[in-house]
């Protein structure tokens, strides 16, 4: 990875740990008759971003990001070259996404 990519990939994996963490948080704490909060906003902007994002990007975002399958889970959809540059371009696109 280039240098942009690495600081992407560090930004990409907070977003999706502190959705993770807001998730579990909102299974214990549901208050539906407050207005949205600054996490609900975040959790609905985040899910946004993911599902505009490609069929492929979404395949991999979730899979790296989401469900944490394994460093091996794309052995059975990419190469190895092809999965890197997919990977970058997942990265990329969702990022684009959150900015829209």
């Amino acid at each position: 990875f280039e240098k942009k990519h690495i600081f992407f990939h560090k930004i990409i994996l907070y977003i999706f740990n502190k959705r993770k963490q807001l998730l579990m948080y909102e299974q214990y704490v549901c208050d539906k008759n407050k207005e949205e909060s600054a996490e609900d906003m975040f959790l609905r902007w985040v899910n946004y971003a993911l599902n505009n994002c490609s069929k492929v990007s979404r395949l991999i975002l979730e899979n790296e990001y989401i469900l944490y399958k394994g460093k091996e889970w794309w052995y059975d959809y990419f190469s190895r070259s092809n999965y890197y540059r997919m990977k970058q371009k997942a990265m990329d696109e969702f990022l684009d996404c959150l900015h829209e």
